[in-house]
C-alpha cells in the first residue's frame, strides 16, 4: 500500500498508509489518539489538495457526511466524525479490516465465486435498501440514490460481513442542484441507461447497478467493457446491449437468471422495483448455493493474505 503524501496528522488523527484514491479524495488508514492511551483505527477521507478551496466541492463533501451520518445499518460503513484542519475538511469512517468485493471475486473461481459473491451482495443490498428508505427530521423520504454501487464499494471484513461504502456522489431527490447541466457520475460498467441519458434518477438506478454486480458475480466478467471505447460502451448501455447470463453460465438456475435480468431492464418502470426485492429474489434463487458467514470470512483471510504478498517489496 502507498505511504501518505502531505500531512501525517489531521486534528486528533494520525494518517498512515493510503487505502484508496478516488476522483475527489484519498482514504488513509488513520489512528485516533485520545487521553488515557485510548486508540482506535479508523479510515480518514481527505479531499485532494487542489479541491480544498472549491466551495462547491467542500459543500458536497460535507453533504456526504450529513447523509452518511443518518445511516445506521449493519451493512453500511458508518461515518464517525467530521473534522477541519489547516489542510481542509475530512471525514472519519469506521475502518473495515478486510477486502473489497472486487478483490474477493478476483480471488475466486466458480462455483465459490457465486456462493461468496452473492452472500456479500445480498448483505450490501440490505444496506442499500435502508439508505433508499432514509427520511429527514420531518419524516419525509429523502429519495437518496447512491449512484456508484460497484464491486469496489462493497467491503467485506474478516468476520465475513459485507458493508456498502462511499456515498460521495450520492444525491437526494430533494437535494440542491450543484450544476446547470447533466453530468454522468458513476463507474462505467455499472451505469444505468438513465444515468447516461441524464434523465431523472431514483432507487431503481441503484438496482440496475446491483444487477450489474450480480452479473459479474455469476459470469466472472463485467456487464460492459470498461477498457473499450467509452462512446461505444455508453451507446450499448442506453440500448440495453449486453451479454446474457443464460448464454454465459447456462448451468445456473433459471430463477437466478430471471433475478439478474429483472434488475437490468432498460426501462426503470419494468425493472425490479427496489433493492430489497432484488435481495429477496437472489436469496430465494441462490439459498442452497450461498456461502456461510464463516466461509466468507475464510475467503477474506485468503484474499487479504494474497494481496499483502503481492504488495510486499521483493527481497
Amino acid at each position: 500500500m502507498m505511504r501518505p503524501e502531505g500531512p501525517t496528522h489531521l486534528g486528533r488523527y494520525a494518517l498512515h498508509e493510503v487505502l484508496g484514491v478516488g476522483g475527489m479524495a484519498t482514504v488513509h488508514r488513520g489512528e485516533l489518539h485520545a487521553i488515557g492511551g485510548f486508540r482506535r483505527t479508523v479510515a480518514v477521507k481527505v479531499l485532494h489538495p487542489h479541491l480544498r478551496r472549491d466551495a462547491k466541492v467542500v459543500a458536497g463533501f460535507l453533504r456526504e457526511a450529513r447523509l452518511a451520518a443518518r445511516l445506521q445499518h449493519a451493512h453500511v460503513v458508518p461515518v464517525l466524525d467530521v473534522g477541519e484542519a489547516p489542510e481542509g475538511v475530512f471525514l472519519v469512517m469506521e475502518h473495515i479490516d478486510g477486502v473489497t468485493l472486487a478483490a474477493l471475486l478476483a480471488h475466486l473461481a466458480a462455483p465459490e465465486r457465486v456462493a461468496v459473491g452473492l452472500r456479500a451482495l445480498t448483505e450490501a443490498l440490505a444496506g442499500l435498501h435502508d439508505a433508499h428508505e432514509l427520511r429527514d427530521d420531518a419524516g419525509r423520504p429523502l429519495g437518496l440514490v447512491h449512484r456508484d454501487f460497484t464491486v469496489n464499494n462493497v467491503l467485506v471484513d474478516r468476520r465475513g460481513v459485507a458493508r456498502l461504502a462511499d456515498f460521495g456522489i450520492a444525491r437526494t431527490e430533494r437535494g440542491p442542484l450543484v450544476t446547470t447541466r447533466p453530468i454522468v457520475k458513476g463507474t462505467l460498467p455499472y451505469l444505468a441507461p438513465e444515468q447516461v441519458r441524464g434523465a431523472d434518477l431514483d432507487r431503481r438506478t441503484d438496482v440496475f447497478a446491483a444487477g450489474a454486480v450480480a452479473f459479474e458475480i455469476l459470469t466472472g466478467q463485467p456487464l460492459q467493457d470498461a477498457e473499450g471505447d467509452p462512446a461505444v460502451t455508453l451507446s450499448r448501455i442506453v440500448a440495453g446491449e449486453h451479454e446474457s447470463t443464460r448464454a454465459l453460465v447456462p448451468e445456473l438456475p433459471d430463477a437466478l437468471h430471471d433475478a439478474v435480468e429483472g434488475a437490468l431492464r432498460v426501462d426503470p418502470a419494468e425493472r425490479c422495483p427496489d433493492a430489497d426485492a432484488l435481495r429477496r429474489a437472489l436469496l430465494d434463487a441462490a439459498e442452497p448455493r450461498l456461502a456461510t458467514r464463516d466461509e466468507v470470512a475464510a475467503t477474506v483471510e485468503s484474499a487479504a493474505a494474497d494481496a499483502e504478498a503481492k504488495a510486499a517489496p521483493p527481497r
